[in-house]
């Protein structure tokens, strides 16, 4: 039998997972093909860093849409740490970075922003890509948020071989 103090101690760490992956919503794929990945905003960007990466998949030419959320006024903003990865081509009509409010909101200051970021899967392969929010004049401090993915880019359904028998 557990001992109480075990048992707090895994629930706490259970709701710290929780929380730590709250506002992380499931990829969503299109039928046109864009694979859209949205995160939330974290009440007063609280510390939130997923323990794992967010997973999506699509296929060469389809294009993938990261739908970050932060609040207005706050200082805070995200960036892509690093350039896209080898697979993925941002396009000049591509939003990078675009923050507008939350679909439905009035812009406000303190009022919930949307960052997005837009590109193109130009190659099979996989990837990876880390998103941070953090005030950008603060040097040598955690950001207040991490956010990974890892995207799959399969070749396009008609350059597949079938399957040798």
């Amino acid at each position: 039998m557990l001992s109480a103090g075990r048992t707090l101690a895994g629930l706490a760490a259970a709701a710290a997972v929780a929380a730590a992956l709250a506002g992380c919503e499931a990829p969503q794929q299109a039928s046109d093909g864009l694979l859209v990945i949205k995160v939330a905003n974290a009440a007063g960007n609280e510390p939130a860093k997923a323990p794992k990466a967010i997973e999506g998949r699509m296929e060469v030419g389809q294009r993938l849409e990261v739908q970050l959320g932060a609040s207005a006024g706050t200082g805070f903003s995200w960036q892509m740490a690093g350039p896209a990865p080898a697979v993925m081509s941002m396009q000049s009509t591509d939003p990078a970075g675009v923050v507008t409010p939350v679909q439905g909101e009035a812009a406000r200051p303190g009022g919930g922003t949307v960052t997005t970021y837009a590109m193109t899967a130009i190659s099979q392969g996989e990837a990876r890509l880390r998103f941070v929010l953090a005030r950008p004049w603060e040097k040598g401090v955690e950001p207040a948020r991490i956010v990974d993915l890892d995207v799959q880019v399969d070749p396009r359904s008609a350059d597949r071989k079938p399957a040798s028998k």
